[in-house]
């Protein structure tokens, strides 16, 4: 009998169709995970991926589980977090 997750321990994407967290951080350029039916991040990062092609500061940027699920739509003025600035407010 085959084990249920397969796929994640083959794929390649940061955040896997099986194996995926809210926190679990993804750049945009970066690989989309190819299981099928899409879920709703992995179209996300689709277009995220066409539109980073003409915008190259997009590719500077990061998006978190949990934003990609959120998102509604992708326009061409998208903006991500700053990596540089993600654990500014941590240390205190």
């Amino acid at each position: 009998m085959k084990p249920k997750h397969v796929h994640k321990l083959v794929c390649e994407a940061p955040i896997c169709h099986d194996d995926y967290e809210p926190e679990y951080v993804w750049y945009p350029g970066e690989s989309v995970c190819k299981k099928t039916p899409y879920r709703h991040f992995q179209r996300i990062q689709l277009r995220l991926n066409k539109v980073a092609l003409k915008n190259e500061t997009l590719k500077e940027t990061m998006f978190t589980t949990k934003e990609l699920q959120e998102r509604v739509n992708v326009k061409k003025a998208v903006k991500g977090k700053n990596p540089n600035n993600l654990y500014r407010y941590a240390i205190k």
